[in-house]
């Protein structure tokens, strides 16, 4: 009898109205070493879909690789806001401004387009001030600035450089087909909402990957060097990785830089464990994302990779509340998938 194929999504999260659950949220999760080794997963691990903005640190090497972060004198806050999916706050709009001051550019010289600050107070203020819609509120205007870097310190051209055939983007999927020990193909290839290309890998490739990088495991000395150049400015600069008081930012301080996220669009998660040398890819099915750091927390605490005292820190994450227009307590989110689905597997290359 051979093996009924594993459904590509499972159900992962429970939305209760008071005590009776009114919806739930399915998606996939693997969790996996260095070595490509599945530790744990729900759904089906070799489902391919776009990692997104979750692939920015994998995008974010090749700033440090070239000698492009040195050659303009770049400091953590500029690496950690490479690797961001930033909401424009003022601190972080102004160090790309600043930066790109750095490469000689104007911010229309960013590929992404422009953007309104994801805040509505920082949106309203800017309209308040008189400022229009502009490349540098864009989200994912860090990790261009530092692709620009590149392409400066490379001597690339600035005008195509979001183009796929453009040596820094071939450099990109050659440096993440190395990392999961396959060729990228220019056929299978997305446009990404910066308009960057959207590389495709499967859960396992992207928790493997995300392993790989935790551990400091490039494809040679002085790309595990970079990798963990930027896991050092995203530990200390977590607040630049996407906003003062975010999800990411509260599970960076709540392990205290042990655990690191990097979410992406359309319900993408990963994170890294450098410690224990792990990698997690989480990926909601609907693209929600209030059901992805639902599924984190409570893997992490089943796991066993997150301490008492650091789970009741991240309690609000695991099963946040949901209130109504009045600021009134509705019901709640919580995860629904079974025991022994994380305990069967659980210690397997920890």
């Amino acid at each position: 009898m051979t093996d009924e194929p594993r459904p590509s999504y499972a159900p992962l999260v429970q939305v209760r109205r008071g005590p009776i659950p009114e919806s739930e949220h399915f998606g996939a999760w693997a969790v996996a070493t260095r070595q490509g080794n599945l530790v744990a997963s729900l759904g089906d691990p070799d489902l391919l879909t776009y990692p997104r903005s979750a692939l920015k640190p994998f995008q974010a090497l090749a700033l440090v690789e070239s000698g492009g972060a040195d050659a303009f004198s770049l400091t953590p806050r500029h690496l950690a806001l490479a690797c961001a999916s930033h909401r424009a706050e003022p601190f972080q709009v102004e160090l790309v401004r600043e930066w790109l001051g750095r490469l000689d550019l104007a911010p229309e010289a960013l590929a992404c387009g422009p953007a309104w600050p994801s805040g509505e107070a920082d949106r309203d203020a800017r309209v308040a001030a008189g400022e229009a819609v502009s490349p540098l509120f864009h989200n994912c205007s860090g990790k261009h600035a530092g692709l620009l870097s590149v392409c400066r310190h490379c001597h690339y051209s600035v005008y195509d450089y979001a183009h796929e055939s453009h040596p820094l983007q071939e450099e990109i999927r050659r440096t993440i087909g190395a990392l999961v020990e396959r060729p990228i193909d220019t056929a299978s290839l997305g446009v990404d909402g910066c308009n960057l290309p959207a590389i495709p890998l499967t859960l396992r490739e992207t928790a493997t990957a995300v392993a790989r990088f935790a551990a400091g495991d490039g494809v040679n000395a002085a790309q595990g060097g970079a990798m963990l150049r930027l896991l050092d400015a995203m530990r200390r600069h977590p607040d630049h990785m996407s906003g003062r008081g975010q999800d990411t930012e509260i599970v960076c301080e709540a392990t205290e830089g042990r655990i690191l996220v990097k979410t992406g669009a359309e319900g993408y998660l990963v994170a890294f464990l450098p410690a224990e040398q792990l990698g997690i890819a989480i990926k909601i099915a609907d693209g929600s994302d209030r059901a992805r750091f639902v599924v984190l927390v409570e893997l992490l605490a089943r796991l066993g990779l997150i301490t008492p005292h650091e789970s009741e820190r991240l309690e609000p994450l695991r099963r946040p509340t949901l209130t109504n227009s009045v600021g009134r307590p509705v019901g709640s989110l919580c995860a629904c998938f079974a025991d022994d689905v994380v305990d069967a597997r659980k210690g397997r290359g920890l």
